[in-house]
């Protein structure tokens, strides 16, 4: 008998190659959804702190600023430190152990999959916006979580992966953000 972590993942990845819509949607989670997720938070952080800039007179909303920058920099950090753990660990993704049974619908150029960097730096991203902003940031959680899932569906990663990035993340944006005067977690 197989692992649960394998077990699990061959059942996600039963949901992959089932009709072109639905690869298509498992795709658009997988990767096109992290880069627009990323875009439109640099525009919405601009665009409120534009509009805060103008009706406060001031020639920048330098708190507003503050706060994307802390939640983008301890999520890139939480990045960074999950592809330092993958050259370590060396753990190879689905489809180059099981070569003849998974065709992924996204091409990854590394072969490494433990720890997801997806799901580590989407929950960081997550934990960081909760930390400003409940309602934003548990919107932030669904979303790291249909997009970490996606990856599995997709054939890139095992559900161990995600789990390890997700910790991963969370533990990082946790401790950081603790130490942030700012932070409204309770």
């Amino acid at each position: 008998m197989a692992p649960i972590n394998e077990q699990l993942f061959f059942w996600l990845y039963s949901f992959a190659h089932q009709s072109v819509i639905s690869d298509n949607l498992i795709i658009f989670f997988a990767s096109t959804l992290p880069i627009l997720l990323l875009i439109i938070i640099i525009i919405a952080t601009l665009v409120i702190g534009f509009r805060k800039q103008i009706h406060s007179h001031k020639l920048i909303c330098l708190h507003c600023y503050e706060v994307f920058f802390t939640i983008i920099g301890v999520s890139l950090f939480a990045r960074l430190i999950a592809e330092v753990v993958k050259v370590l660990v060396h753990a190879s993704r689905p489809f180059v152990i099981f070569a003849g049974q998974v065709k992924p619908l996204v091409s990854e150029r590394m072969f490494d999959s433990f720890p997801s960097g997806h799901a580590t730096l989407f929950f960081a991203l997550a934990l960081g916006v909760y930390g400003y902003n409940r309602k934003w940031g548990i919107v932030m959680f669904i979303i790291a979580f249909i997009i970490s899932i996606s990856r599995v569906v997709a054939g890139v990663h095992y559900p161990i992966d995600i789990l390890a990035g997700a910790l991963l993340g969370l533990f990082i944006s946790g401790i950081i953000l603790v130490m942030d005067k700012s932070v409204v977690f309770s």
